[in-house]
Order: C-alpha cells, then sequence, then structure tokens
C-alpha cells in the first residue's frame, strides 16, 4: 500500500514565476520520496476563453499599461477595500471560472495543497471551510511583500521571503506561528558551485571581462533594446548576456548586432538561467520575484530597471533598502550603474555581501519537509 502524502502543487501559468516555483516545490517533493505529486496549473482547467483572457491581459497590461495595474494593485491591497467589496467579487468570480479546478480538489481528495498563486489559496480555502476537502494548505508567496489576495483563514501555514514579509503579514492579522521564513523555491541547479571559468567555456562566453546579464522576465518586456543600444555604445569592454524570453521579435532585432559586437550574446527563452548568471557580474531585471531569488541564490547584485508597478516595485524598494540591488530609473542611469560597478569593484563586493545575507537557496526542500510535518 502506498502511504506516501498525496501532494497538489498548484499555479497559474500568467507569467512564468508562479509556474518556476511551483516546479521547483514538484522536483523536491519528488527528491524526497515521502509524497506523490501533482502539478496544477488553473488556468488550464478555467474555461477556455477566460484562461486566455486573464493570461493575455495579464501580459498586455505589465507591457503596454502598467501604471494601469499598479493602480488596481495597491488598490486592491488596501483592507477595508478588500475585505468590504473584493474578496466577495473575487469569491463571485472564482465560482464562475474555477468549477473544473474544484472538481478537480474534490476527486483528488489531497493530502496537502501547496499553491504558489493566490487564486487556489481562495478556492481551496472556501471548500475546506465548506467541509468538501480536508487537506492542509501551504501559501508560498512568490514575491517580498504580501498582498491581501493571499489571506485566507484556512491556510495553515505561509512560506514568505524574508523576515520582513513576515512582519507584514503579522500586521495584516497572520498568526507568527503560521508564517515560515524559507524564502522563495527555486530550483536545486542554482545550488552548483562549478567554477566560473568552466561555465564560461561551456557556454563560448569570456570570463575575463566584466559581464553583465540583462533579462526581464519571460515576456521579455521593457525598454531591453534601448538599454542594450546604450550599452553597446560605451567606450568599455563589458560582455553582454540578453535573454529575451518569449519575444522573438526582440531576439531577432538584437541578434542582427551580434556580429558587430563579439561581446553580445543573445538568447531567446532559457533552461540555464543558473548557468547565465553564474559567469555574469551583475544581473539587470525588473524585480520579478523568482528573478530576484535566482539571482540572490546565485550571490549576484542587481540593477532594477523599470519594475511593473505593483509587486515589482516592492520587491525593488525592499531589495534595495537592505543593499542588495540598486534601482535604475533611464537607460542611461542602467550605463551609468554598469560604469561605475566595472571601474569600482570593491563596490560590487560590498553589495555581494549584502546579497549573501538574503540568500535562501534551499527553499524549495524545506517546504517539502514543512508539507511533511503538516
Amino acid at each position: 500500500m502506498d502511504t506516501r502524502k498525496k501532494t497538489l502543487i498548484v499555479y497559474a501559468s500568467a507569467g512564468h514565476g508562479h509556474e518556476k516555483a511551483a516546479r521547483s516545490i514538484d522536483e523536491a517533493c519528488r527528491d524526497s520520496g515521502h509524497f506523490t505529486s501533482e502539478l496544477v496549473d488553473t488556468i488550464k482547467l478555467a474555461p477556455g476563453f477566460f484562461g486566455e483572457f486573464y493570461r493575455q491581459s495579464y501580459l498586455l497590461q505589465i507591457q503596454y499599461m502598467p501604471r494601469l495595474w499598479g493602480v488596481f494593485y495597491y488598490l486592491s491591497d488596501n483592507g477595508w477595500l478588500y475585505n468590504g467589496l473584493l474578496r466577495f467579487l473575487r469569491r463571485f468570480l472564482n465560482l464562475l471560472t474555477s468549477a473544473l479546478f474544484v472538481r478537480h480538489l474534490i476527486e483528488k481528495k489531497p493530502d496537502i495543497i501547496i499553491a504558489t498563486h493566490f487564486m487556489a489559496v481562495e478556492v481551496a480555502g472556501n471548500l475546506r471551510r465548506r467541509k468538501l476537502i480536508a487537506s492542509k494548505i501551504i501559501a508560498v508567496i512568490t514575491d517580498y511583500l504580501p498582498h491581501y489576495v493571499w489571506m485566507d483563514d484556512a491556510v495553515d501555514a505561509y512560506v514568505v521571503a524574508a523576515d520582513f514579509t513576515k512582519n507584514e503579514l503579522i500586521k495584516r492579522g497572520v498568526s507568527a506561528e503560521k508564517i515560515y521564513v524559507f524564502g522563495i523555491p527555486i530550483e536545486k541547479k542554482f545550488m552548483d558551485l562549478t567554477p566560473r571559468e568552466e561555465i564560461a567555456r561551456r557556454l563560448g562566453v569570456r570570463s575575463d571581462v566584466f559581464t553583465a546579464l540583462l533579462t526581464s522576465g519571460g515576456g521579455g518586456i521593457g525598454a531591453m533594446a534601448d538599454v542594450v543600444e546604450k550599452i553597446l555604445s560605451l567606450d568599455k569592454p563589458f560582455q553582454l548576456l540578453v535573454v529575451c524570453g518569449m519575444n522573438k521579435k526582440l531576439f531577432l532585432h538584437l541578434r542582427s548586432f551580434a556580429g558587430h559586437h563579439p561581446l553580445l550574446k543573445v538568447y531567446e527563452f532559457v533552461n540555464n538561467m543558473d548557468e547565465l548568471m553564474s559567469v555574469s557580474d551583475i544581473v539587470i531585471g525588473k524585480g520579478g520575484g523568482l528573478t530576484v531569488t535566482e539571482a540572490l541564490a546565485k550571490k549576484k547584485p542587481m540593477i532594477l530597471f523599470r519594475s511593473v508597478p505593483g509587486q515589482e516595485t516592492r520587491n525593488t524598494e525592499c531589495l534595495e533598502a537592505l543593499g542588495a540591488a540598486v534601482r535604475a530609473s533611464s537607460v542611461k542611469e542602467v550605463a551609468d550603474k554598469i560604469v561605475y560597478f566595472g571601474d569600482h569593484p570593491e563596490e560590487l563586493k560590498r553589495m555581494k555581501e549584502k546579497v549573501s545575507l538574503l540568500s535562501k537557496p534551499d527553499a524549495a526542500r524545506k517546504i517539502s519537509e514543512l508539507a511533511e510535518k503538516l
């Protein structure tokens, strides 16, 4: 008889961060040998029109209307507005769109539900209050400050990125005993200690020049082309690695520069971000929770540029306050900061020390142990 605990690890494929976190937990649960785990994408279980609308509307908003997204994000994180109105609207919307997901939870009867997206927290919590499931619920918050959409009184444990995340949850009424500061889960390959020179040889890049890694999430959004052109115009021997994600147009545009700039390497969507970070001195990104956490795991300081208002600007504020990242407000400022860090290795070393204090690369394994204990 199989005595392993039945675990559902739930995410939503709107952006890649929630999915990457879920997959890292799934990997850790399988490695432990104590669980049978199943990955569930709530978007795929939603009605076709809604799932696609949800995914595309999110990407379009953060790319073309980020301020509007920010307004919605901050308004919905107001306690009296969320608890007085939005929570009920959310319940109604989930009632309309999550029928297949609800059926899946009731039929599977998992021992444990681990959610890396807030939608699953509300749906599972509602089912448990109605005694339709008896699952333990772990909410894994994938940003550095929480939002009211993650909170539900049926949650047994919250896994958070840092002490300040925990403190904010406590201020919002969550019991400290429910909160575990494990970090945001990432794949175990980010703990690999292969020497930089060996990885550089494998990738065909140089290990003896200052190297910046430029990424902008899975969608490859933002002013990446402008940043690349500005850095290439500098009279400095910098190596630039650019990850374009799913943005094929951007990839083709930037690849046309590579023939004239041997220190420019351009990639589409990659599965070896750990290696690209290993051979880099600094990471330039928007401030997404997973990218930030991966950079912390690899002990890489960050330049955070044009973060999406809302969760990413909050991440940026936290990391900047703790000395693990600096913020750039313009393309010129990105270039200026790269020049500065390239010329001042002692400042880069100082930032690396701050980064090391925040690094929690083993979160996925700790979450699997917490699930076993619960």
